[in-house]
């Protein structure tokens, strides 16, 4: 079923580019369109002849269409039209509007020259930057979702996240969909502009059910994190009175440090391949405090140092333990 569909949607794109003829969006049988610039050429029933510019090159503004069809009706046979496909979503307003007008190759003209009728008219406007999409969605049902954000990239989509839903009866990793837009309804020939919103939503296996030993050990955990808590909090006065500066310092820093990389590390969970390189830089930067706390000389550090170190690391393991 899904192999005749794609045939069909094959068939459907090679009748809908062979089928629409047009010049400055009328239908002509002798001009010819396709997705973003066409050719209007009328048929040489007559030799050319001398004809006046419609427009002055700064008379050249607005919607393409317009200026299109004055040349064609101050009898211009050669009007060709060419869409740059270098707009994107936040660019719509300037959609269709022009950017370049070239009679006989060049830039400059004015209103009322004479020039021969068979000449060259060249008008480039913008337009929205368009993608074809590689799939359909039923094609898209259970692909590999990497390889779907890879044929998806490769075409040239940028604003593409991924989104996974547990569910043990289906393959790990498989898309259970991909929408558009918020759409799911498109077909393989369906174009896009190359900034849509696409989501790869994606299957994964539950997480683990905790067992009554795990929910053991975390009572445990919990009444010495409780004993602990108990024990800081009635010397933290003193310890921090006590406390080398420097060291102290060092130990802020790198709580303030862990607080933002746990925040990094939620969102990192939820969508990966967003928040991959930023990972990356906090993972370097982690292993350059660890470096720094193993070159502290433990003979060195005092007894309100030796506190407060493991005071600011149980509170930080506390808050790793809960994004986990």
């Amino acid at each position: 079923m899904k192999k005749t569909r794609r045939i069909l949607s094959l068939i459907l794109a090679s009748v809908l580019a062979a089928s629409v003829l047009c010049a400055c969006g009328k239908k002509e049988e002798s001009s010819y369109y396709s997705s973003s610039s066409y050719e209007y050429t009328e048929e040489p029933t007559t030799a050319a002849q001398e004809v006046k510019i419609p427009v002055s090159d700064k008379e050249c503004k607005g919607n393409y269409y317009d200026v299109c069809e004055s040349f064609e009706k101050a009898g211009f046979a050669n009007v060709k039209v060419e869409g740059l496909e270098d707009l994107l979503s936040k660019d719509k307003t300037k959609d269709e509007q022009i950017s370049e007008v070239t009679v006989n190759g060049k830039k400059s003209f004015k209103k009322g020259d004479k020039v021969m009728s068979d000449v060259e008219v060249v008008i480039k406007y913008h337009s929205m930057k368009t993608v074809y999409m590689p799939f359909d969605a039923d094609e898209a049902e259970g692909m590999d979702y990497e390889d779907a954000v890879t044929q998806l990239k490769d075409k040239g989509f940028t604003n593409i996240s991924t989104k996974a839903v547990e569910d043990s009866s289906k393959d790990q990793d498989s898309v259970k969909s991909v929408s558009v837009n918020g759409k799911t309804d498109y077909e393989s020939y369906s174009s896009f502009v190359a900034d849509a919103k696409i989501v790869v939503t994606y299957y994964t296996k539950p997480k683990k059910t905790e067992s009554k030993q795990e929910s053991k050990q975390e009572s445990k955990s919990e009444s010495s994190d409780s004993n602990f808590d108990l024990f800081s909090s009635a010397v933290s006065k003193v310890a921090e009175d006590t406390v080398t500066p420097s060291f102290k310092e060092y130990m802020d820093s790198y709580e303030e440090f862990m607080d933002k990389y746990i925040e990094l590390l939620k969102n990192y969970n939820s969508d990966p391949m967003k928040y991959l390189s930023e990972y990356m830089e906090y993972m370097e930067k982690l292993s350059e405090f660890s470096e720094k706390i193993d070159s502290y000389n433990e003979d060195d550090m005092s007894a309100a140092d030796w506190l407060y170190y493991l005071e600011v690391t149980e509170r930080v393991n506390k808050k790793l333990a809960e994004v986990k």
